[in-house]
């Protein structure tokens, strides 16, 4: 097997707060293929309007819509109206350059990693360090933790010298005692945050906002040490990792990798789920699934697109914003913050707005909100802009048959909460 970064690009669908999500019974590519091309100021089945500001070169551009939940309201009152932002990134080309890489490995040593599960980390850690294909320019660090956390590795280059010393800090993890997970997640961020430049100098400030950086978590997610419940632990490492990203000012993804057929699953995908990035969760079940998930993994890291990427949302009309629902992703002053954006990425934010009352019906549509994607397009590199608005039509009553157009299911810190439709 070659290197991981010469594998094909991540193919996995990251959108990070969502699961089943219908718009009018089809998904958005699909539905706009078949049924309209959408451009700018082109009503979309009578009054949804998804648009963008320039026809995109196939591949190049980002690709900005939005959906409401219903095409009409009644013009004498007030409502409340859910809307989908759906973004999807660019492909990456073979010769697209990859910002440098800042990798930081918790790892568990705990005595319920015993056995062939440790056997399984070590090969993991081992592909990593010798062919992942990590060059002088990428870090690494290892934590590990039983009940003790311990920084086993600095953030080390990946030349010569820093891998031999990964591989030695590899091969001497041994099982100990109980699993302090969350030290060893804590820490592990922890690390990343340390490692914000301290000068204050544009340049090392712009350096260090064009490194990807991301946490892996390589455990059998069985905590019984520090913060056992798996709501506080997600909330305690959710919190660590908006604020070391706030710092360095880009996002950190969380990849965790269950191992042993007993491992907290719902632990693990919790915490890979609601990270607020597009982290992901991998279950390797024998040394035949460690290069298909590192692939997968690094092959989306590596294949970063776009980066700073960020929503900013406006009502128009005297509508405004409410809330953004189920999203893990920061949301202040009108602004989703989505971070990196990978290859053919995929992302989609629920948003509830509040839609005033007119003194008058309107036979055309009129806009509610006004959505601008803004990121550093690394394929094009050069900075994008792409906008979409929303549009709807204010007769004198709601019509009572006209259809739900999307139906949502999506994540919240209290469980799960089902949407329209």
């Amino acid at each position: 097997m070659g290197n991981l970064f010469s594998a094909s690009p991540s193919r996995r669908n990251s959108r990070a707060s969502f699961s089943n999500v219908v718009v009018s019974e089809q998904p958005i590519d699909q539905q706009q293929s078949e049924d309209t091309q959408p451009v700018e100021g082109v009503p979309v089945r009578e009054g949804i309007v998804a648009a963008t500001v320039a026809a995109p070169q196939t591949g190049q551009r980002l690709a900005l819509a939005i959906t409401g939940e219903k095409e009409a309201l009644a013009a004498g009152e007030r409502h409340k109206l859910l809307a989908m932002l759906s973004l999807k990134a660019p492909s990456a080309p073979e010769s697209a350059p990859r910002p440098p890489l800042d990798l930081v490995i918790a790892a568990d040593r705990s005595g319920s990693m015993q056995g062939e599960k440790i056997r399984l980390m070590r090969q993991t850690l081992d592909l990593l360090v010798k062919r992942s294909g990590l060059g002088p320019d990428d870090r690494v660090s290892l934590v590990s933790f039983d009940s003790q956390v311990k920084l086993e590795l600095p953030l080390e280059s990946m030349d010569g010298a820093g891998r031999a010393k990964a591989e030695a800090v590899v091969n001497r993890l041994q099982p100990g005692s109980t699993t302090n997970l969350s030290g060893g997640a804590l820490k592990a961020i922890d690390v990343l945050d340390a490692s914000a430049p301290r000068s204050s100098l544009v340049r090392s400030i712009d350096k260090a906002k064009k490194r990807t950086r991301a946490v892996m978590l390589f455990t059998d997610g069985l905590a019984n040490e520090g913060i056992r419940d798996t709501a506080a632990l997600c909330a305690a490492v959710g919190g660590a990792l908006r604020a070391a990203s706030n710092k360095l000012g880009g996002p950190i993804s969380l990849f965790t990798f269950g191992f042993g057929s007993d491992h907290n699953e719902d632990c693990l995908r919790r915490l890979a789920n609601e990270s607020g990035t597009s982290g992901q969760y991998y279950y390797v079940r024998t040394a035949e699934d460690i290069p298909n998930a590192f692939a997968d993994c690094l092959g989306g890291l590596t294949s970063v697109v776009a980066q700073n990427a960020q929503l900013s949302l406006e009502g128009v009309g005297g509508a405004s914003v409410a809330r953004v629902l189920g999203s893990a992703y920061k949301y202040s002053e009108g602004v989703i913050t989505l971070g990196d954006l990978f290859a053919e990425d995929e992302k989609d934010c629920l948003v509830e707005l509040e839609v005033p009352a007119l003194p008058e019906t309107t036979r055309q549509p009129t806009t509610v909100l006004r959505v601008s994607l803004r990121a550093f397009n690394i394929t094009t590199n050069a900075p994008e802009v792409v906008e979409a608005t929303l549009e709807i039509v204010r007769p004198a009553a709601t019509p009572a048959d006209q259809k739900v157009q999307l139906a949502a299911s999506y994540s919240t810190p209290y469980g799960l909460w089902l949407g329209l439709g």
